[in-house]
């Protein structure tokens, strides 16, 4: 062959290898770009469920009282693989928007979501306990109406066409049907008066009984939506015991106002009358065998209360409702008595605000936080939704309880008064009303060249905060007097305010730094993180969506066992050329 052809042949057989090396870099890009579009769909998605558990928990932490911010863009909360922030701010129009960001690989996705507070009445939950409900064998618990309002407005939501005639034409007098579990207004079946009785709870509900000490519940029981009823043996529920299908929203208490004056101390056997709106001491003692009388219309708040051996409180509410707050506890001895004398539970009402325990007796030790007479009648309405209560056994109690955690006691006899039912008392929680997902720029979007979750957790030692520990503190200012009685200013995180060493306290929720929002609910710790209702959601959403996740992963390896394949044979062409 001469030299001519050779050289020929030798520029034909580079110019082929060049191409086939051109085309196998070409076809190994558009693999390599396919299986990066198809790896970031999977992780958008993910990046979009992470957003929707960042969405229920900011809300889940309104709801609580938090502050509803959880992690930042440099410190997000971890979640399985990926990762979420959440920002909470409230607008001029005084709804609360949550915006959630969610992290999976490279990808992100935001959603946000609008809050409109929405007006409750507390005392339409019935009894509760939010954490748990306890039933002590032999007690008893039934619903009834203490007022004719209650009694017509009950009948009127029964919707009877002839007993509310018999009741307008005043053939049946209401002031009859008290006490009644039906109405007989002749020539018919009588017709059943639906009073009401709920006993709720965010956890379990137990009922104790024992042999010889049944245990009767003429109502219903709702334990939280995944817990269940505890029935001992002999015990007997009118009403329904399944869960409840969300969960009941905790109620506010706060703190009146006004300025704390000095104790009021009752000697031995004296007596004293209290009267008027926006009353407040430091301590309110009630000693042995004195009598302390509270005339409605009154407000009076105290930091303690503390009512000794013999002694008692009376209260007239015939002028009007009494209100009574404690901060930091009410202690009544086993032998002290809280007389209602109008025996009208919506007139009276206790609050207690917060969990936090003092020393209310001075003996040197930490008392429970709500302790009742164990003897007599009590006609009152207890709202305590952050700490635990007791209704003793052997005690006749008319009204209604809203605790923190619920046990009545053995032999006790409850009366859950409808008429709380129809009171005009409100607080607020908060509802969902729109949410949209946010469009984000194209430049932060995504971006699969890096792992923004690996990277993020390197930045913050190698692991990031969980939801619960992200959760970012209200931030307030306080002006208070403390036990000296020097006024001392606070301006930082409600972890950090000790609140059971200040009186006369003025609290202002200021905007958290981080976030410049405000906070709805106040100072209340979070109890309830909504993670798990979250998690449940996506779990649910994942495996909806699990067959095609599997089939697109299947896909995917496929692919790229295709693009190693076609570079191995690539590989191969152009090594037999160029040998």
């Amino acid at each position: 062959m001469s030299r001519g052809r050779s050289g020929s042949a030798l520029l034909a057989a580079v110019a082929m290898t060049m191409t086939i090396a051109m085309l196998s870099a070409i076809l190994l890009q558009q693999s390599v770009s396919h299986l990066q579009s198809q790896s970031g769909a999977v992780e958008k998605k993910k990046a979009l469920y992470l957003a929707e558990a960042g969405l229920a928990e900011g809300l889940a932490s309104l709801r609580s009282g938090g502050s509803g911010n959880i992690g930042s863009s440099d410190t997000p909360a971890g979640f399985g693989e990926g990762a979420f922030w959440v920002e909470t701010v409230e607008n001029t129009s005084g709804h609360f928007v949550i915006h959630a960001t969610g992290l999976a690989g490279g990808a992100r996705a935001s959603l946000e979501s609008v809050i409109e507070p929405e007006v409750v009445s507390p005392t339409t939950l019935g009894l509760v306990g939010f954490d748990s409900v306890t039933i002590g064998s032999g007690a008893t618990l039934e619903p009834y109406a203490s007022s004719d309002v209650a009694l017509e407005a009950i009948i009127q939501q029964l919707g009877d066409e002839a007993l509310i005639e018999a009741i307008e034409s005043g053939r049946v007098d209401v002031a009859d049907l008290h006490g009644s579990l039906s109405a007989n207004i002749g020539g018919r079946r009588p017709v059943p008066i639906p009073y009401q009785l709920v006993v709720a709870s965010n956890g379990p509900i137990t009922v104790d009984s024992s042999f010889g000490r049944p245990t009767t519940i003429e109502g219903g029981l709702t334990p939280g939506p995944e817990f269940g009823v505890d029935l001992g043996p002999g015990v007997r529920v009118s009403g329904t015991t399944a869960p409840s299908s969300e969960e009941h929203l905790r109620p506010r208490v706060e703190f009146p106002e006004v300025d704390l004056g000095p104790a009021v101390s009752l000697r031995a056997g004296g007596s004293m009358t209290l009267t008027g709106t926006d009353q407040g001491y430091e301590r309110i003692d009630v000693g042995t065998d004195g009598v302390l009388r509270l005339v409605g219309p009154a407000r009076i708040a105290a930091h303690v209360i503390d009512v000794a051996s013999g002694a008692r409180i009376e209260v007239d509410t015939t002028g009007g409702p009494v209100e009574l707050y404690a901060s930091g506890g009410v202690r009544f001895d086993p032998t002290a008595s809280l007389e209602n004398l109008d025996a009208d539970p919506t007139g009276l009402t206790l609050f207690v605000v917060g969990d936090e325990r003092t020393d209310i007796d001075l003996d040197g030790t930490v008392d429970a936080k709500v302790t009742l007479p164990t003897e007599g009648e009590l006609h009152l309405g207890i709202i305590a939704p952050d700490t635990a209560v007791h209704l003793p056994g052997d005690v006749d109690f008319h009204g209604t309880a809203i605790a923190g955690s619920l046990s009545i006691g053995q032999g006790a006899r409850i009366h859950f008064d409808n008429a709380l039912l129809v009171e005009e008392e409100e607080d607020t929680h908060l509802g969902v009303i729109s949410w949209k997902f946010n469009e984000i720029p194209k430049v932060v979007r995504s971006d699969l060249r890096q792992n923004l979750v690996t990277q993020l957790k390197l930045r913050n030692g190698g692991s990031l905060p969980s939801p619960t520990e992200a959760e970012l503190p209200i931030e307030i200012g306080a002006v208070y007097r403390d036990n000296d009685g020097l006024e001392q200013i606070y301006r930082g995180t409600t972890d950090g305010y000790e609140s059971s060493s200040a009186f006369d306290t003025e609290v202002e929720h200021v905007p958290a730094s981080s976030s410049g929002q405000e906070n709805p609910g106040g100072a209340q710790k979070s109890r309830a993180t909504g993670l798990e209702h979250a998690a449940s959601r996506v779990a649910e959403q994942a495996a909806r969506r699990s067959t095609a996740l599997d089939r697109l992963e299947r896909l995917l390896d496929t692919f790229a066992n295709e693009d190693r394949e076609i570079l191995h044979r690539t590989r191969h062409v152009v090594g037999r050329l160029l040998r």
